[in-house]
């Protein structure tokens, strides 16, 4: 599923609007800091395996350089009640481009 999301997201536009880093990986931090430095324009990762170690801290790094990031239903990261609860990430540099991630994971999903 991991590859035909990237490939859905990619095929849907959003290469136009931005660089997409996906990680078949745990560790996210490398991935976080490039979307909060403008390296990326956003991170997507919809596997629901990323424990909260693998992006607690870079969870703070995007958002307090002013990006969002949320589940990939557009909710708030779950409360963490394990180190080994399964989470999916959308991160993006600006709230229009995370919008426009969720919209084209939608489709994805209702096309699936």
């Amino acid at each position: 599923m991991f590859t035909e999301v990237r490939q859905f997201l990619l095929g849907e536009g959003l290469r136009k609007l931005a660089t997409v880093q996906t990680n078949a990986r745990g560790d996210v931090t490398k991935e976080f800091v490039a979307v909060a430095s403008g390296g990326a324009d956003a991170y997507v990762d919809v596997r629901e395996t990323l424990s909260p170690e693998n992006y607690m801290a870079a969870y703070l790094i995007v958002t307090e350089a002013g990006g969002t990031v949320s589940d990939r239903f557009g909710k708030p990261l779950a409360p963490i009640r394990s180190m080994t609860q399964g989470q999916s990430i959308v991160a993006a540099s600006t709230p229009a481009l995370h919008a426009a991630i969720l919209e084209v994971l939608d489709r994805y999903a209702a096309e699936g």
